[in-house]
């Protein structure tokens, strides 16, 4: 399962948990998102398409998506030829599967700061998954995990 599936998972059967999970390793000992860093700009990149701006941007503390000073790590995210930051992210595919579909929800003029110079990519994502019970989860998440994974449909 990868990053977007989890992010999927995660928007569709979390809510409750939108605004107390963290995987910013900046402001994890403040518990909180630095809202600058690689991890953040992923996470709201893997989210953008399946938590309503409005809930985002307060889980975030800004639209992400419009804050030019992040224009370099979007850029390492997004792009193969530039330098991917070294943090754990998942694959420039799974950043542009989900950058492209958010930029197509836009209307040219209300494009955010780092998307009106994006090059959507017309591309398709190995989005079906396959539940196969190869994981180290303990038993009694197992069954849980495995229903939640037949209900996702993109």
């Amino acid at each position: 399962m990868d990053e977007i599936h989890i992010a999927k998972l995660f928007a569709s059967f979390a809510k409750e948990h939108f605004f107390t999970f963290r995987s910013c390793n900046v402001g994890s000992k403040r518990n909180e998102w630095c809202g600058k860093c690689p991890k953040c700009l992923f996470t709201y990149i893997m989210l953008c398409n399946y938590i309503e701006d409005a809930a985002l941007q307060k889980i975030f503390g800004k639209d992400m998506l419009d804050d030019l000073a992040l224009q370099e790590l979007f850029d390492g995210l997004s792009q193969s030829d530039a330098v991917k930051p070294f943090e754990c992210v998942g694959t420039y595919d799974e950043v542009n599967y989900a950058l492209s579909k958010k930029y197509y929800s836009y209307s040219q003029q209300e494009l955010p700061s780092l998307l009106k110079t994006y090059k959507p990519k017309n591309m398709e994502y190995p989005l079906h998954v396959n539940y196969d019970g190869q994981n180290n989860l303990p038993q009694k998440f197992k069954k849980n995990l495995k229903s939640h994974v037949e209900k996702l449909s993109f």
